[in-house]
């Protein structure tokens, strides 16, 4: 999978500012999930997962923000009220 990974990605993950994000509602923009993390701090990017073959939410995504101490705050809050649906957020790990 580390080959699938972008470098910004890698750096990323291993300074710990990038969250994955389960349970969205399926119409979640990227914007709505800038806009649910955003008062943690300051995102470098946030991107709802689509399905290749009709651009549709697979329900989850991933933000990444710009600290890691953001992130963090994030975790410690833990579940989000995303577009009227209560989302999960864990650190992303490579594997």
């Amino acid at each position: 999978m580390a080959d699938e990974l972008s470098a910004a990605d890698l750096r990323a993950i291993r300074e710990r500012r990038k969250l994955f994000i389960g349970g969205l509602n399926f119409k979640t923009s990227d914007v709505d999930l800038h806009d649910a993390f955003v008062r943690f701090g300051r995102i470098e990017s946030s991107q709802i997962m689509k399905l290749r073959e009709n651009g549709r939410s697979r329900g989850f995504g991933f933000v990444i923000f710009e600290e890691s101490r953001s992130a963090e705050e994030a975790l410690r809050a833990m579940d989000q009220n995303v577009n009227s649906r209560l989302s999960h957020c864990f650190p992303f790990a490579e594997t």
